[in-house]
């Protein structure tokens, strides 16, 4: 993975035992500005699940960002432990400011009715946090679905962005930015997939012409 002098990387690469003998690698990662104040969480490990977190200090206002990814094999169990353990993550940071990015591999396409979509909501509610993503994030020959959120809270703090297409992945960017004040340059989170790169540079690349500005990953 490709490492930047100005930004500060956390990973969390996919275990052997996650991976149950598929498809080798996967796993997390986020970049942070250097000039952020940030560090990582450590939490326990959801079995059929990935999710690494993070608090930032942007000029004194404190952000949890946490990201997350289902596994296809998940069981609904395995999901249903990993959206408690959200709970648990941030029921220890009322006060904090909140950003959880997730491919879910799950159809949240408006208008569907599924038992996930309500637990998204009931999150939501409880936490006072609102979906950022718009419209579909994969789409393919055959059909366009939402498996990826953006759940920010409070709401009035971070934009609503639709998603954006990659030239060379049926998995559609996602993005957010910040609303807040700050006088350090403005912050942007952006959710995508990797593996259809084909080097570390063409990912950045297509970062960068897709979102001018972004500070962090």
């Amino acid at each position: 993975m490709v490492a930047l002098n100005t930004l500060i990387e956390y990973r969390k690469d996919r275990s052997e035992a996650l991976s149950s003998g598929r498809k080798k690698g996967g796993g997390i990662l986020l970049y942070v500005p250097d000039h952020v104040t940030s560090r990582e969480l450590i939490t326990r490990n959801i079995d059929g699940a990935e999710s690494l977190w993070i608090i930032c200090n942007f000029d004194g206002r404190l952000l949890l960002v946490g990201a997350l990814y289902i596994l296809l094999w998940a069981t609904a169990g395995q999901t249903k432990e990993l959206f408690a353990h959200i709970e648990d993550v941030l029921d220890q940071f009322p006060t904090h400011d909140h950003v959880l990015i997730g491919d879910l591999n799950i159809d949240l396409t408006p208008g569907l009715t599924s038992p996930y979509a309500a637990m998204i909501n009931d999150l939501c509610s409880k936490y006072n946090m609102e979906d950022k993503v718009t419209g579909p994030t994969r789409i393919t020959g055959i059909s366009a679905t939402k498996i990826d959120v953006m759940l920010c809270g409070p709401p009035a703090s971070h934009i609503r962005s639709p998603a954006t297409p990659l030239s060379d992945s049926d998995h559609h960017l996602c993005s957010t930015a910040a609303t807040y004040h700050s006088t350090t340059p403005k912050h942007h989170v952006v959710s995508f997939r990797l593996w259809k790169h084909s080097s570390d540079e063409d990912f950045f690349c297509t970062c960068c012409s897709s979102h001018q500005g972004i500070r962090s990953i």
